[in-house]
């Protein structure tokens, strides 16, 4: 597909207002695919934990069981997850 002159300069104008408005947007969506999996994935990761941590805490000052269970569940998927995946993905 082949812009016209007009629509190439267009795009430019728009990518240079977009660039001076928010560099951090314009890095991220210049980032390669793989390095954006990395990150989300690396998020997903401490979400997990977070959570299970909250689920332990919550389990143990209300006593139940249900709670402490999914806990300890959850965390132990997060170290399986975090020794399988790659070293790259390590924080």
């Amino acid at each position: 597909m082949d812009l016209t002159r007009q629509e190439r300069r267009a795009l430019r104008a728009i990518e240079e207002a977009l660039a001076a408005e928010d560099p951090a947007l314009v890095e991220l969506l210049r980032e390669p695919p793989a390095l954006r999996r990395v990150r989300l994935l690396r998020r997903a990761r401490w979400v997990v934990a977070a959570i299970a941590a909250t689920l332990l805490l919550v389990g143990l000052l209300v006593s139940d069981a249900v709670l402490l269970l999914a806990g300890v569940l959850m965390l132990i998927v997060f170290f399986a997850v975090r020794r399988w995946l790659p070293a790259s993905l390590s924080p």
